[in-house]
């Protein structure tokens, strides 16, 4: 990221950028490896008066719960006890930044063995998937819900944020995944339509 422009970046989106970096989209990360990578970041930005030499946490923390508020985007959900992560809107707006970024120290975070087992377990299963093979024979507009739900291991008792979690885990893993990153999109609107609906009724 151009170190000219970081200056004009507010607080809440450098730390939403952060815990993208260190794998938040995927899953909550400490608040604490958020204030390393945000200082990475911005340098100075969260750190004492006094002491610039030490991050604030503090400063980080106000940082990510302005994030998480409705008037800002609603970028971030979690805690800093319970650690935070991405919603869908903080995962598009990450996405916009990545290409800008050009430090080699501010790459994202690796995965690790489980990780990529995982993916590569996901992705085997979902090409298979009705919703899937409906959009490759040009009907993607009789995939009904259930099937959009099953795509990512959705159902009637997962709702709220750990919803949210597990639809921008896979807009993060396969959103420009060559064969399955379309469909990944259109149905992640479609379940996130569900989700609305129920916060909407109750």
């Amino acid at each position: 990221m151009n170190p000219k422009k970081i200056d004009t970046v507010p607080n809440f989106k450098i730390v939403t950028l952060a815990a993208f970096l260190i794998g938040g989209a995927t899953s909550p990360v400490d608040i604490e490896d958020i204030a390393m990578k945000s200082n990475e970041i911005a340098p100075g930005r969260f750190a004492w008066r006094k002491f610039p030499e030490q991050i604030n946490i503090k400063k980080v923390s106000t940082a990510l719960f302005d994030a998480r508020k409705a008037t800002n985007g609603a970028i971030v959900s979690g805690s800093d006890s319970k650690g935070w992560m991405l919603t869908s809107d903080g995962l598009n707006f990450a996405k916009q930044y990545e290409s800008k970024i050009e430090s080699t120290s501010l790459g994202r975070k690796a995965q690790n063995p489980r990780e990529r087992n995982w993916q590569r377990a996901e992705q085997i299963r979902m090409l298979s998937e009705p919703a899937f093979l409906k959009f490759q024979n040009g009907e993607s507009q009789n995939v009904s819900l259930r099937e959009a739900e099953a795509f990512f291991r959705l159902n009637d008792y997962i709702v709220g944020q750990e919803r949210e979690k597990k639809i921008v885990r896979f807009l993060s893993v396969f959103g420009e995944d060559a064969q399955l990153g379309k469909v990944v999109k259109v149905l992640s609107i479609i379940v996130n339509k569900k989700r609305i609906n129920h916060e909407y009724e109750h």
